[in-house]
């Protein structure tokens, strides 16, 4: 891909190839060429980092050349599921825009990052997986370590890795639990809990407190009296009585209503109400199947006097004899008799209804 660049090495050495193209001498003339063909780097000597980690402080960034060689583009990837990222909540939305940017073929020459947060990134070539690049971030008042002071890039090793400040602290925070607070947490669980079980022991065995048992009044003067005497003088006068021995009679009226006592322990009023309605619902749906017993009854004679007039009537015309006439008449008084009968019981009934 053609460098979209206006300022640098890169721009000027392409406007030189365009002017010359115009005018070969033009170049050699310029004062720059002279320096720019003196500070030429000997490629034979340059040396590579296959996975090279970079430091730098917070708020720093770092840029990525954007190339295309036989076909293959070559722009840096975030490698979200390396295990040697220590920042989970990173945002790599910038790099997938670049992703999307080249393959719809935008022409992209440099991608630049800030990187605002410590911590450690991993990242890949997309056209060489093989090839990864680690940035290394720290706290802007801390330094790099001690490797960095010499070369600011840095072959990668899990040495390395553990020298960064940040990712120090986050190896001690998961490789040395805090075991004053685990115990000081756990002796407080247990702590409540036998406070909890002793408290239920005492609740159980001794109670909040215990008041003083005050006798009522009425158990005090009653307690001259002698009532299993009373009880033993009950059993002589029931049996005087049903052996037809003298006794008192108030008594033997008292024993004829103890024979036929009903026990109203427990019976409130509630308990009434509820037996009351109980009758209630009991005699209304009585009452109501009644109701409909006689209306049935009513409809069923008014279709059988219907049935019968049209049958007299029929009769009357196809010419029956007198005697015939007579009998249907006869019918017809007891059918009406036995109508206004029922009427009458209905009548009475609808006021109990």
């Amino acid at each position: 891909r053609t460098p979209a660049l206006t300022a640098g090495p890169a721009a000027l050495h392409r406007r030189w190839a365009a002017t010359r193209a115009l005018d070969p001498t033009a170049i050699a003339k310029h004062p720059r060429a002279a320096r720019l063909r003196a500070s030429a780097v000997d490629t034979s000597t340059v040396t590579s980092v296959p996975s090279p980690v970079v430091c730098i402080k917070a708020g720093s960034g770092v840029m990525w050349s954007v190339t295309s060689a036989a076909g293959v583009d070559h722009f840096p990837e975030y490698v979200s599921d390396s295990m040697f990222n220590t920042d989970p909540s990173f945002d790599y939305g910038a790099f997938a825009t670049l992703k999307g940017q080249v393959v719809k073929g935008y022409e992209v020459s440099s991608f630049y990052h800030v990187f605002p947060d410590p911590g450690i990134y991993v990242f890949r070539d997309a056209g060489d997986i093989a090839k990864e690049t680690v940035v290394g971030v720290v706290s802007p008042v801390v330094d790099c370590p001690r490797a960095f002071l010499t070369n600011p890039i840095q072959p990668l090793s899990a040495a390395l890795l553990r020298s960064f400040p940040d990712s120090e602290e986050d190896a001690g925070s998961l490789l040395a639990p805090d075991y004053n607070m685990i115990f000081g947490v756990s002796a407080g669980l247990a702590g409540a809990l036998a406070l909890t079980l002793t408290l239920l022991y005492v609740r159980k065995n001794t109670g909040w407190g215990r008041a003083a048992f005050k006798q009522p009044g009425y158990r005090k003067q009653g307690e001259a009296e002698d009532y299993h005497a009373m009880a033993s003088r009950k059993q002589r006068v029931r049996k005087s009585h049903q052996t037809g021995g003298d006794g008192n009679v108030d008594l033997d009226e008292l024993d004829d209503l103890a024979a036929g006592y009903v026990d109203l322990e427990g019976f409130n009023v509630q308990m009434l109400f509820d037996k009351l309605q109980d009758q209630t619902h009991l005699v209304a749906e009585q009452l109501t199947q009644q109701k409909h017993d006689v209306r049935e009854f009513y409809d069923k004679v008014t279709r059988e006097t219907v049935t019968l007039r049209a049958l007299v009537d029929k009769n009357n015309q196809s010419g029956f004899s007198t005697e015939a006439i007579r009998r249907a008449d006869k019918r017809q008084r007891d059918v009406d008799r036995e109508l206004r009968r029922r009427k009458e019981v209905g009548a009475g009934a609808v006021p109990v209804l």
